[in-house]
């Protein structure tokens, strides 16, 4: 979203949002993620994982439609969600290991 804010990059909002077919979303999806499923870190973390890729579909619109402002509050708001689940994922890899 940031490379598409500073025009280096085309983004379809519909993919952006879709927080399924990510590479995170295909692990947690995926057979990989099974053995933390019982982490309640893990299910808290898709939470925010999502919040995140509907806040970058958000952005996504609101730079399309010229609301370059809203875009930025947009990505401040992503940057949020990103690092809360890094976090998770981190509590996740500890609990691990």
């Amino acid at each position: 979203v940031y490379n598409m804010l500073i025009g280096n990059e085309t983004l379809d909002e519909n993919k952006v949002g879709d927080s399924d077919n990510c590479r995170l979303g295909r692990w947690y999806h995926g057979p990989a993620s099974s053995k933390y499923k019982d982490l309640k870190e893990l299910g808290e973390m898709d939470q925010y994982h999502r919040l995140l890729h509907k806040v970058a579909e958000e952005a996504t619109r609101a730079y399309k439609s010229g609301e370059t402002i809203l875009a930025h509050e947009k990505l401040i708001k992503m940057d949020e969600y990103s690092a809360i689940v890094c976090k998770y994922l981190d509590e996740i890899k500890k609990k691990a290991l």
